[in-house]
C-alpha cells in the first residue's frame, strides 16, 4: 500500500510541475502578444459581433486622441461611421480567401480635429475557429 501511495505522490508531483511550466508558457505568450500588439504603430482595435469595441491598443490611442477606457463597449461606429456593410464586403473576402479590402473613414478626435483613416476588417477568431468578433486595423 505505501508503495502505491509513493507512485500516485510521485506522479502527482510530475504532473503538478508540467502544468506550471504549461501555465508558465501561456502567460509569456501572453505577454507578446500584448507587447506585439502594442508595438504596432497601427491602431488596432477589436469589436464583439455587435461591433462593440473589447480592446484598443496604444497606437489607436495616440491617433484619436481615444483611451481605451472611453471606447470600451462603445459602438465602432463612433470612429469609423456606419461600417456594416464594409464589414459584410472583408468577411465575403475571408471566406473567398481573399485580401481584406481598405476602406477609409473620416474620425473626429478628441480634440476635434477630423482625420482621414484607412482601415481594413479581419474575423477575430477563437480557439475553435468560431468567428468571436472582428479586428479592425488602421492608419491615418
Amino acid at each position: 500500500m505505501g508503495l502505491l501511495s509513493a507512485r500516485l505522490a510521485e506522479r502527482q508531483s510530475r504532473s503538478d510541475v508540467r502544468l506550471i511550466a504549461a501555465t508558465q508558457s501561456l502567460a509569456s505568450l501572453r505577454a507578446l502578444h500584448e507587447r506585439i500588439v502594442e508595438s504596432i504603430r497601427s491602431g488596432v482595435v477589436t469589436t464583439d459581433l455587435e461591433g462593440k469595441i473589447y480592446t484598443f491598443n496604444a497606437a489607436a490611442e495616440e491617433i484619436t486622441g481615444y483611451q481605451h477606457e472611453d471606447v470600451r463597449g462603445q459602438e465602432a461606429s463612433i470612429l469609423f461611421g456606419d461600417i456594416s456593410e464594409d464589414t459584410q464586403q472583408s468577411l465575403r473576402a475571408a471566406e473567398a480567401g481573399e485580401a481584406s479590402p481598405r476602406f477609409e473613414a473620416n474620425c473626429l478626435t478628441t480634440e476635434g480635429l477630423r482625420l482621414r483613416l484607412g482601415f481594413s476588417i479581419s474575423p477575430l477568431f477563437s480557439d475553435t475557429g468560431e468567428t468571436t468578433g472582428r479586428v479592425i486595423t488602421f492608419q491615418i
